[in-house]
């Protein structure tokens, strides 16, 4: 219903619709979707569409901090995404670098927000692995919120790691309890 509407009108049904002044949870996720076929529906390239998922993206962080979400999970790439055309893939991964630059970083300091990356981030080149640990050390210390970037995640190859894990540490009975110590 929402979607037909414009930008301007939509942000005022929000606005008008969402209590603000409620309790707000302490862990917010976000799965990154569609960016892409929001800018085709506009006409526009794919990578206009995540540039501005970016904008978007660092809008929520400050909103989070200013209503004191302790934690911000955002799915923003998963295994999936490497069966892109390799300009695209590159173009989601300079948005990686852009993001992780000294001013951000300043800002994540002066406002107390660590950074952290998790997933498999063994497929990324050295330059943007190297980035992501850089960022995650300079911010480890920020204690008000922590903003988790999953990166080349999946359920299957989570799945698949545990099983692995759980083989190499021995037979015993598997239970739910069990599994959950290797996930």
């Amino acid at each position: 219903m929402l979607f037909g509407l414009n930008h301007s009108v939509r942000a005022r049904f929000w606005r008008e619709k969402i209590n603000w002044n409620a309790v707000l949870p302490r862990h917010i996720a976000i799965m990154m979707d569609g960016n892409g076929r929001w800018a085709t529906r506009r006409g526009l390239p794919r990578t206009a569409g995540h540039f501005a998922g970016m904008q978007t993206m660092r809008r929520t962080i400050r909103f989070c901090r200013k209503n004191n979400v302790e934690f911000l999970t955002l799915y923003a790439f998963s295994t999936e995404n490497w069966k892109r055309p390799r300009a695209e893939i590159d173009y989601i991964i300079s948005l990686i670098h852009e993001f992780i630059t000294d001013d951000t970083l300043d800002e994540m300091n002066r406002n107390k927000i660590r950074i952290n990356f998790i997933g498999d981030i063994s497929r990324f080149s050295a330059e943007t692995q190297d980035m992501m640990r850089h960022a995650a050390a300079l911010t480890k210390s920020n204690t008000d919120m922590t903003v988790n970037f999953a990166v080349n995640y999946c359920g299957r190859s989570e799945i698949i790691h545990a099983l692995k894990s759980y083989l190499k540490d021995g037979a015993h009975e598997l239970t739910e309890e069990e599994f959950e110590r290797f996930l």
